[in-house]
């Protein structure tokens, strides 16, 4: 019977954590759409994952390449939890150089971040007219 309330205990922590990345997953696309949105400068977001993501606490972080920033290195910025974004977040913003040098890994994300998959990427126009 001990058995059977472990591996119930286990299960519905398994079931929370997935519910908890999931969820923020959809707050990590609800986020990157609204930033994509006011910030032009914007060519390319991700979502930056973590062992740690199951853990309520741990922020969304979303890698952001702009033309528009220095280049400083990884900087993240930290914001809190508001009413209509359940987990706190955290933005890093680098050149489109920075981030070549991510991709090639010869520049590593720290604290064992992973670049996750893609959630914005603006599409230039190339000569012509636009009809």
């Amino acid at each position: 019977m001990a058995t059977t309330k472990i591996t119930g205990n286990v299960s519905a922590r398994a079931n929370i954590s997935s519910n908890i990345i999931l969820e923020k997953g959809k707050t990590a696309q609800q986020l990157a759409t609204a930033h994509s949105r006011v910030a032009p400068s914007i060519q390319e977001i991700y979502y930056l994952t973590s062992a740690a993501d199951a853990a309520p606490q741990e922020p969304v972080k979303l890698l952001e390449v702009s033309g528009s920033t220095i280049e400083a290195g990884i900087q993240p910025v930290l914001f809190s939890a508001t009413p209509t974004i359940r987990f706190p977040s955290m933005i890093v913003e680098i050149t489109p150089r920075e981030f070549r040098e991510i991709k090639s890994r010869s520049k590593k994300l720290p604290h064992g971040w992973q670049l996750g998959k893609s959630l914005f990427r603006r599409h230039h126009r190339t000569g012509g007219r636009s009809r």
